[in-house]
């Protein structure tokens, strides 16, 4: 049984970051602060942090030492994630650049969610967890054709009340709170943190389910709402600008392949003039769209 959640002394005053912290200042005017060149203090500081996320390999479920399958090093430059934007009347396909920084900042926040889920655990706190079971079968192989297969034979993502282990991230206990602004459930688990921080009365289980239950009743159409703006958009800027660029092969469907295209983050399927193997590269020209039906066509050049 949970224990109940240990009181902690009140504090009335709002804790302040020394100025020496600060890593964000005023930019060109006052409404726009951006990060400035950092102070020596601040830069030997950041200096650490690639160790210092590299503590998450430790807490790794056996069998699940990367928190994601990669698609391998050979494979870099197409396994990449796109920014989709829409500025005035035109539509921006920006490709995020492979920085070490973003490698630091997404295993800052895998060790962010594994210490709350643990905090709450150890403390009896009611809690949102995020979970996932085992995929239905491991594949073997490197490139982003095996990458593809892997990702179908993953389980759905679940949110529960009760904890469990996240085997896609590998870790043994894991909350998603570092979004309060964009998830609810974040949110929560913020709430819960600070009341437990305060003394204060958290949520009780009940009502941590409950509202564990709402988010999980919609959290597929939400997926489903933002992955077809996403691509409504996409549709229009090559309608617009039309395209012509590279591709991989990761599955063969009969005379159809499925390839994938990085500089757009889309996949599309393609008829095959003549037989080509799992990870080829090739050009794709953009054909047409069909808009209502959220589809692309795409040939080989």
């Amino acid at each position: 049984m949970p224990r109940s959640p240990t009181p902690r002394k009140s504090q009335n005053r709002s804790p302040t970051l020394p100025k020496s912290q600060l890593i964000l200042v005023a930019g060109r005017d006052k409404s726009s602060p951006r990060v400035a060149t950092l102070r020596p203090r601040q830069k030997h500081r950041l200096r650490k942090l690639p160790t210092l996320t590299q503590r998450t390999t430790p807490l790794k479920l056996p069998g699940t030492s990367q928190p994601t399958f990669r698609a391998g090093e050979k494979w870099a430059k197409w396994d990449r994630q796109v920014k989709v934007r829409v500025e005035g009347e035109e539509v921006r396909i920006t490709p995020l650049p492979p920085y070490p920084s973003r490698v630091w900042v997404r295993e800052a926040m895998l060790l962010a969610g594994y210490a709350a889920a643990h905090l709450a655990v150890r403390e009896g706190l009611p809690f949102p967890f995020a979970t996932q079971e085992a995929p239905a079968r491991r594949v073997e192989g490197e490139g982003l054709a095996a990458m593809w297969e892997q990702r179908k034979a993953l389980k759905r993502a679940q949110l529960k009340a009760v904890p469990a282990p996240h085997k896609g991230l590998g870790l043994p206990l894991y909350a998603q709170v570092t979004s309060p602004l964009r998830r609810y459930l974040d949110l929560v688990a913020h709430q819960q943190l600070r009341a437990w921080l305060k003394g204060e009365r958290p949520l009780s289980q009940a009502e941590v389910l409950e509202r564990v239950g709402a988010a999980e009743a919609v959290a597929d159409l939400v997926r489903e709402a933002e992955r077809k703006s996403k691509l409504h958009w996409t549709l229009l800027h090559l309608e617009a600008k039309g395209y012509e660029g590279p591709g991989v092969l990761v599955e063969r469907r009969g005379g159809q392949g499925v390839f994938l295209l990085p500089e757009l983050g889309l996949s599309a399927q393609v008829a095959l003039p003549k037989a080509l193997p799992l990870n080829a590269e090739a050009r794709l020209r953009f054909l047409e769209a069909d808009l209502p039906a959220l589809e692309a066509r795409f040939a080989l050049v």
